[in-house]
């Protein structure tokens, strides 16, 4: 009896000792003839490792992959826009300011001293999907969403010494949610 109680206590762990995987929530699309705005949140983004690497000076990228997709019931489902949004986070430990950077959209980075700031910044998306083509009215359509903390690109020297340091490299699932005539305005 005290074998399977044992047995069971290594596979089963409180809620409190499991660990949070990054999820995308708050997914809110409006569409039109001409392009979709699309907002989603990404929650448990910032791990407490993640979070003493950029503390410490090491970048982080921030990748959102955004994929349309037509709908078609006997081929495989047509790729429509694919735009790919990116954010870099750096820590300056002398000035004790958090630049973040949009090389997307050419913008003026926006610099902060409080890191709560920053990792909202971060992990809340505002995307405008552009339609070069417009939309079929009688098509069905669907936006898969997907978050990514990339690598960090250190010096080729500390790449060696800080081979254990694994802060980096998780993606959420892919999030999905169907296009129709409710989410036009």
């Amino acid at each position: 009896m005290v074998f399977i109680l044992l047995l069971v206590g290594l596979f089963i762990r409180p809620a409190a000792v499991q660990s949070k995987e990054p999820d995308i929530q708050d997914v809110t699309v409006s569409r039109t003839s001409e392009k979709i705005m699309l907002r989603f949140k990404v929650k448990n983004f910032f791990t407490p490792k993640t979070e003493e690497a950029i503390l410490s000076g090491i970048p982080a990228t921030f990748s959102f992959f955004i994929n349309l997709y037509e709908n078609r019931t006997f081929l495989m489902d047509k790729k429509i826009a694919s735009p790919k949004v990116t954010r870099f986070l750096k820590y300056n430990s002398l000035t004790e300011e958090f630049r973040i950077s949009f090389p997307e959209k050419n913008l003026k980075p926006t610099i902060t001293t409080d890191f709560d700031t920053a990792k909202k910044i971060i992990r809340e998306v505002e995307e405008v999907i552009d339609l070069s083509e417009r939309l079929k009215k009688e098509g069905t359509y669907y936006i898969k969403i997907k978050a990514k903390l990339d690598s960090a690109n250190l010096p080729f020297y500390l790449d060696y010494i800080l081979f254990f340091v694994s802060p980096w490299d998780f993606e959420t699932d892919w999030y999905t949610i169907k296009l129709d005539e409710e989410h036009e305005s």
